[in-house]
């Protein structure tokens, strides 16, 4: 242990091993077994640091946990490397049967800090760490795509891309998945495109029916060069965006070298393609996000860093420097794994800002460039550069192992209900980040005109008017005053600021006997005295109770709304219903409520769901719905409502 640098492994014949090694038969069914969630094996830093000096295998693991950690400075009478099988994917041929199911798994290693006298252990890594601390099989060195292949290892271009592999991509998915192909943005009779043109270098308007790649990034705090009356001359002529513009980051100036580079002509970027001090032109083009994404070829994404200067790391030579170990171990071999998908993502500035969920998930095909691999997403496949994905052989599926964080990454299923989808994109887009809070809806504004075909093209701050009952169900895991958006109303899920979301999906996925039937007729008042009912798809199945001990009467009187202007939210904020009102106490609940028999948890008898509110000048405000669910309808008259005329703001 003196010296901890010592090099390892690098002259070792093919079958040099430790006693531990040596004593398994048969080292690759470790990559064919499901996962192990205890240790398959442990190693004292001491242990590990001299089998390192005399076996391949060891010495490939020293060199996978010590990628992002100097092992020299850790504590070596505590720390551990443990080993663990990970389930990574398997192949299946034909309707999926157990008995043709192929696995392929992983070895993961991690440092912990063990304390030998408790049981007490800290993961030396963090979570989420940008290296992969993993080892794959490794693929041999062919084009052949056999089952026997799948889902393994390959080396991926240190410095810099194949750019073979990433035209296969485009030309597989262009071939094979029908629904990734991108739309017509010549049928936008209202539409004004712009695009560089990356041969001329210039912005210049869209020729009819061209096809166009169009760039997803971060702009972050980095001073760049936009579309502006005052740049406007400058952006058409051509060499107007040029390698020597040090006003243009590096992400747009990657971008436009890797359109040309891949053999098209036009990149759309909204810092270039959107006159950004033409209020008019901008809001035209942000109603037209659905469009412009949507019937891109591909959406290039920068997802390598916090800025517009992230750039697209292997895009061009010496853009990346990637660091991956192969070795071969007793007829075994294998190659380190870069950052996956998920954690690749999750690690990412990209995937935690509130525009960019739109430009992901309106897009048909993702090409997105982290700092250490890059990946092809679309709505039929995901595949990674460092792993054999691509599948030559239509009668077997290739299939991912899926944790939440792999499924929460990904584009939602378009085999789900167009409500469904709604949901999945609310619950990921409200934990986002954005700039101004003012964007709160224009960022979503895209999605939501991608589900009017299914349900409607009006939408109620954010609220699908044809499921406007259900949509008022949203829910966040805990309630947080200091996160109101006031530029919203408090019913709108607009009207807050990030958290945790919890998915409706579940309510949405109750079985028909246990349905959600609006009993409120929901009304906005107008700026005339008057109002508007709200209808949607469900408003005819409306509940009508004959148990009048909450519910007094089916067709009361809006009557006049008293609006005062300076105690009250704006008009359009506002909604109003009679409802069965209660004072109840309130509080957190510290144990699980599973035992309590005060909401309905089961079975399919009547229930409410009802909504905390807290009321100022006249005017009701949400504060959350109760996270245990719905009331039973008996617990619920016990507490003595009384009809109520709400105004909720």
């Amino acid at each position: 242990m003196d010296n901890m640098e010592t090099e390892f492994g690098s002259e070792f014949p093919e079958n040099s091993m430790c006693g531990e090694c040596a004593m398994r038969d048969n080292f690759v069914s470790l990559f064919r077994r499901k996962a192990s969630y205890k240790p398959e094996r442990e190693w004292t830093l001491p242990d590990l640091m001299t089998a390192a000096r005399e076996c391949r295998f060891c010495s490939l693991v020293l060199k996978v946990v010590s990628i992002d950690y100097t092992v020299k400075d850790l504590n070596p009478e505590s720390t551990v490397c443990s080993m663990t099988v990970e389930d990574f994917g398997f192949t299946h041929s034909g309707p999926y049967d157990p008995n043709t199911v192929k696995r392929v798994s992983r070895l993961r290693f991690d440092l912990m800090d063990k304390d030998l006298d408790s049981s007490h252990i800290d993961y030396i890594q963090p979570s989420y760490s940008e290296y992969s601390h993993r080892i794959q099989l490794l693929a041999p060195n062919t084009l052949e795509r056999s089952r026997d292949l799948m889902l393994l290892g390959r080396p991926i271009g240190q410095a810099q891309m194949d750019k073979t592999l990433i035209l296969d991509w485009l030309s597989r998915c262009e071939a094979d998945h029908h629904n990734c192909r991108p739309g017509c943005w010549a049928d936008e009779p209202d539409l004004t495109l712009r695009l560089i043109d990356v041969k001329r270098r210039c912005v210049v308007k869209a020729p009819p029916n061209c096809r166009y790649m169009a760039l997803s990034y971060v702009w972050g705090g980095v001073e760049q060069l936009q579309l502006e009356s005052g740049t406007f001359a400058r952006l058409t002529k051509d060499g107007g965006i040029s390698n020597g513009s040090q006003d243009i980051p590096k992400s747009i100036m990657d971008a436009v070298a890797l359109v040309e580079m891949l053999g098209e002509e036009y990149l759309w970027v909204d810092a270039l393609c959107i006159m950004q001090d033409d209020l008019g032109d901008k809001q035209q083009q942000i109603g037209k996000m659905d469009v412009i994404y949507s019937c891109a070829m591909l959406t290039i994404v920068s997802a390598a860093g916090p800025d517009a200067n992230a750039g697209l790391p292997g895009a061009l030579p010496g853009s990346r420097s990637v660091t991956q170990f192969t070795d071969s171990f007793n007829g075994v071999n294998m190659i380190t794994a870069l950052c996956p998908f998920s954690s690749a993502l999750n690690l990412s500035t990209w995937e935690t800002r509130g525009w960019t969920l739109q430009e992901k998930i309106l897009s048909k095909r993702l090409l997105i460039f982290t700092r250490h691999q890059i990946f092809y997403h679309c709505n039929g496949a995901t595949w990674f550069e460092d792993t054999i994905l691509e599948n030559n052989d239509s009668t077997i599926d290739v299939v991912l192992e899926e944790d939440p964080d792999e499924i929460r990454c990904r584009k939602p299923s378009l085999e789900l209900s167009a409500f469904k989808r709604y949901l999945k994109l609310v619950n990921g887009y409200f934990s986002r980040n954005l700039k101004y809070e003012g964007d709160a809806l224009n960022a979503f504004a895209g999605l939501l005109k991608s589900l009017s075909a299914e349900l409607g093209d009006t939408h109620i701050w954010g609220l699908p008017k044809s499921v406007f009952d259900k949509a008022m169900l949203w829910q966040t895991i805990n309630h947080f005053p200091d996160r109101r958006n006031l530029g919203f109303p408090s019913w709108s899920w607009a009207g807050w600021k990030g958290g945790d979301f919890a998915a409706l999906a579940q309510r949405d996925a109750m079985p028909p006997k246990y349905d959600i039937k609006p009993v409120i007729k929901w009304y906005r008042p107008d700026d005339h005295g008057g109002h508007i009912i709200i209808k949607s798809f469900d408003s005819g199945s409306r509940e009508k109770h004959s148990d009048n001990a909450w519910k007094l009467s089916e067709d009361a009187e809006m009557g006049e709304l008293q609006y005062n202007k300076a105690l009250m939210p704006p008009v359009s904020h506002l909604l109003r219903f009679w409802t069965s009102s209660a004072n109840l106490r309130v509080g957190p609940i510290y144990p699980s409520p599973r035992g309590d028999d005060w909401y309905a948890n089961s079975g399919y008898e009547d229930a409410f769901n009802v909504m905390l509110i807290e009321w100022q000048n006249g005017v009701a405000y949400r504060v959350q719905l109760p996270y245990f669910g719905p009331f039973k309808e008996e617990t619920w008259i016990e507490a003595n409502p009384q009809w109520k005329l709400i105004t909720l703001g």
